[in-house]
């Protein structure tokens, strides 16, 4: 599945719609909605604040370990599909 698929899944099965998403992310309230409809590459920090919203998380599983991605700095969100 790509990202794009997930945030569409992730926003689907929580109920948390792509406007409201945009929202909780302090973004202007098209922001999921471009990003979904432009099938924009999202940034790995945007995903796992999407993630979190919608009440998921993002773990990368390999090597007999799962890491956690959850330590996002204020810095990290650099977010280039704002529309």
């Amino acid at each position: 599945m790509d990202a794009i698929s997930a945030v569409k899944s992730m926003s689907e099965t929580s109920g948390v719609g792509p406007s409201e998403i945009s929202r909780r992310l302090g973004r202007s309230r098209a922001f999921v909605s471009v990003a979904l409809s432009r099938d924009v590459d999202l940034h790995t920090s945007t995903l796992v604040h999407i993630a979190r919203v919608c009440g998921y998380r993002v773990q990368l599983v390999g090597h007999g370990e799962t890491l956690d991605i959850t330590d996002l700095s204020e810095d990290d969100r650099d977010i280039s599909a704002d529309g």
